[in-house]
């Protein structure tokens, strides 16, 4: 029997395959991990529950928060966010608020600041920059150079592991907000400025750690009748030339070549690998802009510490340069359920590409470099580490460099020929986003389908434009 086959079972193409399968369709996921849930998952190790990294389900859109709500039952939490950065010395709340920041900064420095914001700003309306196309040109006309660089600038290079001049302004403009240091300055007279944008307050996180919302929904997709296989990664996509439709997927199991006649695929794994699933080949340049698309990976650092709480944070971004590690999390802040009462976890995370000398640099190595930072920071305060372990982790952010959207359009402009082809979520969109937008689109694809009338065309066409609302937004 036909199937609608879902490639990969993260956040989006597990909701995607939940609603399917509670709307009564037959479905088959299969996901590479041994887990659902993508980066988004949960894993036990001993007694202690963890995350891969920070994640949080930010309360938005009010539909997607009340079916948070339904998959996790009563089981979960609203969390007010109690995140920070560390900066010169000290730390400041996050998002960071400039107005603080300019008033326990060194004042020689917090005046270079505003100096160099004002004088860019009388410079742009003086003689406005003809064209932004870098990250840096981005952040430097609106923050100006001096708080470009501190903020922002030296951490971007650090995560990306590239020049800010090599990495695309979309960027910038989906993770900086615009500030109006004059209102911020007004503010910091007594004057009313206008109100910057806001960020998010709080978050929903389920007492279990954020990988129990797609357990959970794996379990209704099972209970449905419906299919996941765990351990399992796609190898070919087989389509009819002549109709242009998938037919069938060739994946590689436990158990050796498998394969499945689909009614219809959707895919949430990296676009630059579902390009070249396809047979027969899709066109030149589509496989060409696959080779050259690129995903940033990550190393993180556990350690297991011999007391109750070590913060009381959640999260930190290291935004100065002597640090290696780029944020350091405190687990049992998200969920005390997750670790025993007398113990803490903290996970320190660093970006790589695979293969490089951050990628073989050997656990032991990372253990040392993990307790240094941690005495950087003045948090372990003589505290006995009972147990550490390194994960490593691929194709974790997408990076947008300077050309990545026409690569990424070139991509959809050959994959939307395939008529009953979907792709979706972070890395099937190419798309830096967190865990409710790619639930959100996972919910999209789904109504996609189980409408009488769909093309992959179509579809298509309206990620383009999701995407670029995400981004400018």
């Amino acid at each position: 029997m036909k199937k609608i086959v879902v490639l990969g079972g993260g956040p989006a193409g597990i909701t995607a395959a939940w609603v399917l399968a509670r709307q009564g369709k037959e479905v088959a996921v299969i996901e590479k991990a041994p887990h659902v849930g993508g980066l988004a998952a949960t894993f036990k190790r001993g007694d202690y529950l963890l995350d891969y990294g920070p994640h949080a389900f930010h309360i938005k859109e009010e539909y997607l928060t009340e079916l948070l709500k339904k998959i996790c039952g009563n089981d979960f939490r609203v969390i007010p966010t109690n995140t920070y950065v560390f900066l010169k010395g000290k730390y400041f709340k996050y998002p960071l608020q400039l107005s603080d920041a300019l008033m326990r900064l060194n004042p020689f420095l917090s005046a270079k600041m505003l100096l160099d914001y004002f004088g860019t700003s009388l410079k742009e309306k003086v003689k406005p920059t003809k064209s932004i196309d870098s990250f840096k040109d981005w952040g430097v006309k609106y923050f100006g150079k001096s708080l470009y660089n501190l903020c922002f600038g030296d951490y971007t290079e650090r995560v990306w592991g590239m020049s800010a001049k090599l990495l695309s302004y979309k960027l910038a403009q989906q993770k900086l907000s615009k500030l109006n240091l004059g209102d911020i300055v007004k503010k910091l007279i007594g004057i009313k400025g206008k109100e910057q944008k806001a960020y998010f307050r709080s978050y929903i996180y389920p007492r279990g750690g954020v990988g129990t919302i797609f357990q959970n929904m794996a379990g209704d997709i099972l209970k449905s009748g419906s299919e996941i296989y765990l351990n399992s990664e796609a190898t070919e996509i087989r389509v009819d030339s002549d109709k242009k439709r998938a037919t069938k997927v060739f994946y590689e199991s436990e158990t050796g070549e498998q394969s499945l006649e689909c009614s219809a695929i959707i895919s949430s794994i990296p676009i630059n690998i579902l390009t070249k699933l396809v047979t027969p080949p899709l066109d030149k340049k589509a496989l060409e802009s696959a080779d050259n698309l690129r995903f940033r990976d990550l190393i993180l650092v556990y350690l297991i510490v011999d007391k109750r709480r070590v913060t009381n944070f959640q999260w930190v971004y290291l935004l100065d340069n002597r640090f290696t590690f780029n944020r350091l999390t405190e687990q049992k802040n998200m969920s005390s359920d997750m670790l025993p009462e007398d113990k803490t976890a903290l996970s320190l995370e660093l970006c790589c590409n695979e293969g490089d000398s951050r990628w073989k640099t050997d656990d032991e190595k990372y253990f040392e470099m993990a307790k240094q930072e941690l005495n950087k920071l003045s948090l372990l305060n003589g505290a006995k580490i009972d147990d550490y372990f390194v994960i490593r982790v691929k194709n974790a952010y997408p990076i947008y460099d300077l050309n990545f959207d026409q690569k990424v359009d070139a991509i959809m402009a050959e994959l939307s020929e395939v008529t009953n082809l979907l792709s979706v979520g972070r890395n099937g969109l190419f798309l830096n986003n967190d865990i409710h937008d790619s639930m959100e689109m996972g919910l999209m694809a789904s109504k996609h389908i189980l409408s009488n009338h769909w093309d992959s065309n179509e579809w298509f066409k309206k990620m383009q434009e999701y995407i670029r609302h995400k981004i400018e937004s």
